[in-house]
């Protein structure tokens, strides 16, 4: 299973949201500490995605979007 899934399976079954997102614009990197403690890092990043704007009240649920349709383009491109 992947990891975009198991993160969006644990906030379905145990509402975990993320709480920090930080980015690394050299690497394009995001680092994103959720409410259980736990930190994940994605690459290849752009800095255009709106759960990077700090001023999105709905950057959370950007985050679980931008998720959910990678799951889905990684199964289109099978």
């Amino acid at each position: 299973m992947s990891l975009h899934i198991q993160i969006l399976r644990n906030y379905y079954e145990n509402r975990v949201m993320p709480l920090n997102f930080k980015y690394d614009e050299a690497a394009k990197t995001v680092d994103i500490e959720f409410a259980d403690g736990s930190v994940v890092r994605y690459y290849d990043i752009a800095p255009t995605v709106a759960f990077l704007d700090s001023r999105n009240p709905a950057r959370a649920r950007d985050f679980f979007n931008y998720l959910e349709s990678m799951r889905l383009h990684n199964l289109a491109c099978r």
